[in-house]
């Protein structure tokens, strides 16, 4: 749940990681950490306008994969839900690696990569279960052509030979 002063308690449905950082962290140490993130939206609201403005172009600089936003106080700005490239179509273990290998690369999204983000990719936001992270953890131990598990149990993309 999360909730801001006085206003409804929602309920915010995240991926959290723990990364060891000072509060007093520098420009330097905060674009390490995104670059450790890799986001595909960057909201940017702490600071002032021209910190935030430098950051910004340091951010795009490094990443130009990630969507950087320097949001006007008090804006709303609404957040999609992921569709998933699957579009209802049936499962097909041999199809779906490729097709979200494609995606990735052609999105120039950054790993490495949970099973459960690669999962989203393929059947949505909204349509992720269990059953489907682990559906999709059968379908990349069947398959390493385009995903490498290392010893971190994270994702990486394979280079097209």
């Amino acid at each position: 749940m999360w909730q801001l002063k006085n206003q409804e308690a929602i309920v915010v449905e995240c991926q959290v990681e723990k990364y060891s950082l000072s509060a007093h962290a520098d420009k330097d140490q905060l674009r390490e950490l995104v670059g450790k993130v890799q986001p595909r939206k960057l909201f940017l609201v702490h600071g002032k306008a021209e910190a935030r403005e430098e950051s910004s172009k340091s951010i795009h600089e490094n990443y130009p994969s990630i969507d950087v936003v320097l949001p006007e106080n008090g804006s709303v700005y609404p957040i999609k839900k992921w569709t998933g490239i699957a579009e209802g179509r049936p499962l097909s273990g041999d199809r779906i690696l490729s097709e979200v290998s494609g995606f990735v690369r052609k999105m120039e999204l950054k790993g490495p990569f949970h099973v459960q983000e690669l999962a989203e990719i393929w059947f949505g936001t909204e349509a992720i279960t269990p059953i489907a992270v682990k559906f999709f953890e059968w379908c990349l131990s069947l398959e390493s052509q385009f995903f490498e598990c290392r010893y971190d149990n994270l994702f990486y993309l394979r280079q097209i030979i």
